[in-house]
C-alpha cells in the first residue's frame, strides 16, 4: 500500500514554486515608477480602457480627439475602424487634423476584404499590429469585431476574454481603448456602469473605464470615469464642431463667468480673505454671499 500511495500522494501535492509571494516588508521595499499618463490624468499606461456610450453620442469623434491628444506627445497610434471606410475615415482625420502624419495608421474595415480576425486570433492580430508600427495606443472601434463568435456569452467567457485582451496591453506596454456601446439612459435611474451593453465581466475586467451619456438640449456629454488606477469623476465634454473638447469637471462647467472669476482668484492666492476676493471682482458684498462658490 505504502508503494503505491506515497508516489500517487506525492505526484498530486501541489508546488508554489512558480508563484512569488511577498511579505509586507519586502513590499513596502519594492520601488516602482510612477504611472504614466497618456491622456490628461485619466489614461495611464499600460492599460485596457473601455469607452462606451449609446448610438450617435460620437464615441469615434471623442476616440479620435484621444488619438490627436496622444499624437501631440510622439506616440504613435493605430485605429482599428471596423464599421468605417477608409473614405469616412478620411473625411473625419480631415476635419480634426487637416496635415498629414506617418506616425497615425487606419485600418477601415468597409474598405477591406479580409474581415478583423475574432478571438484569440485578434489577439495574435494585435501583436502583429503592435511589433510592426510601435503603437503606445490601438483603438478598437468597435471591440465587437474582435469578440469570439463561437463562445458562450457568461460571466466567466466574457472575464476570460477581456483579461486575455488585458494581459496582451501590459506585455506590449501599450494602452488599448475598446470602444463599445451603451444603453440610453432611461427615465428611472441608472448608474453609468450599468448602461454599459452586455454581460458585468467586461466592466470587472477592464481597468479604466469611460461612460459617455446624452445631455438634455445640447451636444455636450457627460463624461464618467472610473478605474483601477484613476479617482471616479464626473467630467463634461464640450461639442466643438467636428469633434469633442477636452473633459471638464462637471462642477466648473456649472459655473457662470462671475464665480469662474472667483475661483480662478482663489487659485491664484488661496490664502485671500473675503475682502480681498471682493475688491479683486469689483462686486458688492451682498452680491458677493449669493454666489455659490465653495
Amino acid at each position: 500500500m505504502e508503494q503505491v500511495h506515497n508516489p500517487v500522494h506525492r505526484g498530486n501535492q501541489f508546488t508554489l514554486d512558480s508563484f512569488s509571494f511577498l511579505t509586507a516588508s519586502e513590499l513596502l521595499a519594492e520601488t516602482y515608477e510612477p504611472l504614466v499618463f497618456l491622456y490628461e490624468e485619466i489614461i495611464p499606461t499600460p492599460n485596457l480602457v473601455l469607452l462606451a456610450g449609446p448610438p450617435k453620442i460620437g464615441k469615434s469623434w471623442y476616440a479620435m480627439h484621444i488619438m490627436q491628444e496622444v499624437r501631440k506627445n510622439g506616440h504613435r497610434v493605430v485605429l482599428l475602424a471596423n464599421e468605417d471606410s477608409n473614405r469616412r475615415l478620411q473625411n473625419r482625420y480631415k476635419k480634426i487634423l487637416p496635415f498629414e502624419d506617418n506616425g497615425v495608421f487606419f485600418f477601415g474595415g468597409l474598405s477591406n476584404q479580409t474581415a478583423i480576425p475574432k478571438g484569440k486570433m485578434a489577439h495574435d492580430f494585435i501583436r502583429a499590429i503592435a511589433a510592426k508600427y510601435e503603437p503606445k495606443m490601438i483603438i478598437i472601434d468597435t471591440v465587437q469585431a474582435i469578440r469570439s463568435a463561437d463562445k458562450k456569452e457568461d460571466y466567466a467567457s466574457v472575464e476570460e476574454e477581456f483579461l486575455a485582451l488585458r494581459h496582451l496591453a501590459h506585455e506590449r506596454d501599450i494602452v488599448v481603448i475598446c470602444v463599445h456601446h451603451a444603453k440610453k439612459v432611461p427615465d428611472y435611474a441608472i448608474t453609468p456602469i450599468d448602461s454599459i451593453l452586455g454581460l458585468q465581466g467586461i466592466a470587472a475586467t477592464v481597468e479604466t473605464i469611460l461612460v459617455m451619456q446624452e445631455m438634455s438640449n445640447t451636444k455636450d456629454a457627460n463624461l464618467f470615469i472610473t478605474g483601477k488606477d484613476v479617482e471616479p469623476a464626473k467630467l463634461v465634454l464640450h461639442w466643438c464642431y467636428p469633434g469633442y473638447s477636452d473633459p471638464e469637471l462637471a462642477i466648473l462647467a456649472s459655473l457662470g463667468s462671475t464665480q469662474v472669476e472667483v475661483l480662478d482668484f482663489i487659485r491664484s492666492n488661496p490664502r485671500c480673505t473675503q475682502s480681498a476676493i471682493v475688491n479683486k471682482i469689483n462686486k458688492l458684498k451682498a452680491k458677493f454671499w449669493k454666489l455659490s462658490v465653495s
